[in-house]
């Protein structure tokens, strides 16, 4: 089930250390190679539907990438404070925190949708989707009737991204949005390491689009 309604807070976990202890075994080492984009596609519930087609070697592999996804997501739900930003891999500043904090904060109050940033070192050995998928589900990001969360997930030594949107905001942000969010805006400025600058544009474009496609009823776009 996805979230709770708009106007209260998400809740964050096990500190991002305590989350990440299991994946921190397994961080990759920063060599050649480039980020990959990583768009979410569907409903936060609906990975995982081409496993059962696979031969017996890969449905062992998914089932493991599953369970390290799984394990390492678990932790987030056992400690709670109001944050819309976890920084797990250290790469944004407190003032960057601080800033899109509030701008998330005021979105979900005012408009409805629900959007969290988060940062790891590692996904250990799930791959993003999984990873993203079950961060979103464990954390219950947006509403549950309108399922309108939002998770922005950074994994900077794995040089990976993704955006995941809940069911009731595909049609706002399209595949082809967030594509071209993460191609365009996100990735150059990482790639110089500028990650504060790379998720602030990315977090305003975003707040910008869904204000003016509020989900709480009898909203008006802003």
């Amino acid at each position: 089930m996805l979230g709770q309604p708009g106007p209260e807070p998400i809740t964050e976990g096990a500190s991002p250390l305590q989350l990440l202890g299991t994946a921190l075994a397994a961080l990759l080492v920063l060599g050649s190679g480039y980020w990959l984009w990583q768009n979410g596609a569907g409903t936060f519930n609906s990975a995982g539907s081409a496993i059962a087609e696979a031969p017996v070697d890969e449905q062992a592999n998914a089932a493991n990438a599953a369970a390290s996804a799984a394990a390492s997501a678990a932790a987030v739900t056992a400690q709670t404070r109001s944050s819309y930003v976890i920084d797990g891999a250290r790469v944004f500043s407190q003032d960057t925190i601080t800033l899109l904090d509030g701008q998330f904060e005021a979105l979900n109050v005012e408009s409805g949708p629900q959007v969290v940033v988060m940062s790891v070192p590692s996904l250990g050995k799930a791959s993003v989707e999984e990873y993203a998928l079950r961060i979103a589900n464990q954390w219950s990001i947006g509403d549950s009737a309108r399922k309108d969360g939002v998770l922005l997930l950074v994994a900077p030594n794995d040089r990976k991204v993704r955006i995941e949107v809940g069911k009731g905001l595909q049609r706002v942000l399209t595949n082809a949005d967030c594509q071209r969010l993460i191609d365009d805006v996100m990735v150059p400025l990482f790639r110089k390491g500028q990650y504060d600058a790379g998720v602030i544009a990315a977090s305003q474009a975003l707040v910008t689009k869904l204000k003016a496609n509020p989900t709480l009823p009898g909203r008006s776009p802003k």
